[in-house]
């Protein structure tokens, strides 16, 4: 049986949001001590209590610091971004992490209305075209534009 971690870096009352980060690594690090498979970190805006609304650097400064544990997120909330900016963002940190990046993908707004409002302007018409937007985010990732789709010569790999 494989185990795996979910962690949402939450803040303990009386400590800061540093801290709570810092709990995180510590949570991975064991978790690759003791031989998890994975640890996946959440992404939430404008929430307090959660210390992490950017899993990327997170997953980044974890990678740095473990050896074998997968490390990913749960999830992109992908409506509020371009798939090819996430194609992107995951290819340099497999890249630097070989073997170890997982994607999780979400749809929901993952925080109020306002943090919703401040990172897309778009959100809701961008829930409707989820099926398109993964879609679209695994060409990239896989470089499987068909030949005259117009992000056919584009490529999400470091150069």
């Amino acid at each position: 049986m494989k185990l795996s971690i979910l962690d949402q870096s939450p803040i303990a009352s009386g400590q800061s949001a540093q801290e709570a980060l810092q709990a995180s690594l510590q949570l991975a690090q064991e978790g690759d001590r003791l031989g998890y498979s994975r640890i996946w970190f959440t992404e939430h805006h404008d929430l307090p209590g959660l210390a992490c609304s950017v899993p990327e650097v997170l997953i980044s400064y974890i990678g740095s610091q473990t050896k074998n544990i997968r490390i990913g997120s749960g999830a992109v909330l992908l409506p509020h971004y371009k798939p090819y900016r996430i194609a992107e963002t995951y290819n340099m940190l497999a890249t630097l992490f070989p073997g170890r990046i997982d994607i999780g993908m979400g749809r929901a707004p993952g925080g109020s209305a306002e943090a919703t409002m401040a990172l897309s302007d778009n959100f809701l018409q961008n829930v409707y075209k989820m099926p398109e937007l993964v879609q679209e985010l695994l060409n990239f990732l896989r470089d499987e534009f068909p030949k005259e789709h117009p992000f056919s010569n584009v490529s999400a790999a470091p150069i």
